[in-house]
């Protein structure tokens, strides 16, 4: 859909290639409309508001730019992922939920890819928001991350993010993420090593340099694999 002039929405479940542009009025209106998706979306230089709902709860927006928003009449529950504006006005009856795309990468402190690797994200209140597990790539799915939920015009943020990083081979390691200053996020290293820590060294074909001293009254490290270079790093 392409206009110049005000596009009014009813009742509609799934639109995508959304263009409203130089229009004397709102780019996009959703009126009375719920459970929908759109997606890739154009809504700039308009006379007011790029997007506005009004009675529309439980949809999910992705990919775009609409510039501005207004959430109004009881519109709760709305999901904004990779929309990027400059304004937005949620009413005390109305809510939204702004999301980017998140993707993590592992490996080790030779380069080499670590799968297995479960990647773990807690919010700044330190609750649970998901876990995820790297394959023989390094990486792990694209995933969703939440930036902030605006409820009535009041907001909270979820970052910073404490994201943890673990694998039986590794000591873990965390680092903590800004989304609000990153927006979306498609490689998050994750560099393991060895640490201060003995551990079990399970990966074969891999060489692992020690990054600090260890001091041990027994065993340290257990290599349970094939071709495996333990550097001491001396």
């Amino acid at each position: 859909i392409v206009s110049s002039a005000p596009i009014l929405v009813l009742n509609s479940y799934f639109l995508i290639n959304v263009s409203s542009n130089r229009n004397g009025g709102e780019g996009v209106r959703l009126s009375d409309v719920n459970d929908a998706f759109m997606n890739n979306l154009l809504m700039k230089n308009n006379a007011n508001e790029g997007l506005s709902m009004i009675l529309s709860s439980n949809n999910t927006l992705a990919d775009g730019n609409v510039s501005s928003l207004s959430l109004a009449s009881s519109s709760a529950n709305n999901t904004f992922l990779n929309i990027s504006y400059l304004n937005e006005n949620v009413d005390v009856d109305s809510s939204l939920t702004r999301k980017w795309y998140y993707k993590a990468y592992a490996n080790d402190t030779t380069g080499n890819n670590v799968s297995n690797a479960n990647i773990t994200a807690y919010n700044v209140s330190n609750s649970y928001q998901f876990n995820l597990t790297t394959d023989a790539t390094g990486y792990n799915p694209m995933t969703e991350i939440i930036d902030y939920i605006n409820n009535g015009g009041n907001v909270t943020y979820y970052s910073p993010y404490t994201m943890y990083g673990s694998n039986s081979s590794y000591p873990t390691i965390n680092h903590q993420l800004n989304i609000t200053n990153l927006t979306n996020i498609y490689k998050d290293v994750f560099t393991f090593g060895l640490g201060s820590s003995c551990s079990v060294l399970s990966i074969p074909n891999t060489v692992h340099t020690l990054q600090n001293n260890i001091t041990t009254t027994g065993t340290c490290f257990n290599i349970t694999a094939d071709n495996i270079t333990l550097d001491g790093n001396g």
